[in-house]
């Protein structure tokens, strides 16, 4: 729910709260934000229009992982979870739901021909339960493949120093790269990177 008043189209706080010069990003969105939190649970009902899609989504991302339409596959050396979600799925799975079934903090989904790596939030900050393995760059591995893509198509990184970053296609729907060969070079760059530190 708290999402919800981070996206411009459904946020209480209204459109005008985005917009230049007004705009006072993630500080603003905590002042906003923080005085109204104790009073948040005893307003869920009334919130309903803030959480529900929402809610919805990670309740059928967690059925599709629990009956096997999401698989998952672990690959415990590169704290890499394969999440591969099947074109009749109609949505990218729920990261939440992800994350509740898989200890792995470097998520690749695949879809069809629809790739995206993801680092999770923990890999950004300092945890004490455990120690997951460090961020690295895939700026040289979104160059790389770009060069693979036809169209004008090319993958972005979002860089190691954002929050949740991620690497994406940008210019197509869909990219030129077959699966399997695609999760080969994600797995190849990761060993590579890894035995060279």
């Amino acid at each position: 729910m708290i999402s919800a008043f981070a996206d411009p189209e459904r946020s209480p706080l209204g459109r005008s709260f985005f917009e230049p010069p007004a705009a006072a990003g993630t500080a603003g969105l905590y002042e906003h934000l923080l005085p109204r939190l104790g009073g948040i649970p005893g307003s869920l009902g009334d919130l309903r229009a803030l959480w529900e899609e929402e809610d919805a989504a990670l309740s059928e991302s967690e059925a599709a992982i629990a009956d096997g339409r999401i698989r998952i596959e672990e690959v415990p050396e590169i704290d890499l979870a394969v999440v591969r979600v099947p074109e009749s799925f109609g949505r990218d799975p729920h990261s939440i739901a992800i994350h509740n079934a898989t200890g792995r903090f470097r998520v690749l989904l695949l879809r069809s021909r629809r790739y995206e790596v993801r680092y999770r939030y923990e890999t950004w900050i300092e945890l004490v339960s455990s120690t997951p393995a460090p961020r690295i760059d895939l700026d040289p591995l979104a160059a790389d493949l770009s060069a693979e893509e036809t169209g004008g198509a090319r993958w972005e990184f979002d860089g190691v120093e954002e929050i949740t970053p991620s690497l994406r296609l940008v210019g197509a729907e869909e990219s030129a790269i077959r699966p399997e060969a695609f999760r080969a070079r994600i797995e190849g760059f990761l060993r590579d990177r890894l035995a060279a530190r």
